[in-house]
């Protein structure tokens, strides 16, 4: 599996899966999730093409 490496100029964490999936689509990347017994939190990045 090759890895592409970019730089990220944000980072934002999120709990709103909605939110996540908008800014999915405007080139922000899922960096991580993060499993919490209250909610989740995911974790993206946008990235320097």
């Amino acid at each position: 599996m090759e890895l592409l490496i970019h730089k990220v100029k944000e980072i934002k964490e999120i709990s709103d899966i909605t939110e996540v999936n908008t800014l999915i689509e405007k080139d922000w990347i899922l960096l991580k999730i993060v499993p919490n017994k209250l909610k989740t939190i995911y974790v993206l990045g946008r990235i320097e093409i």
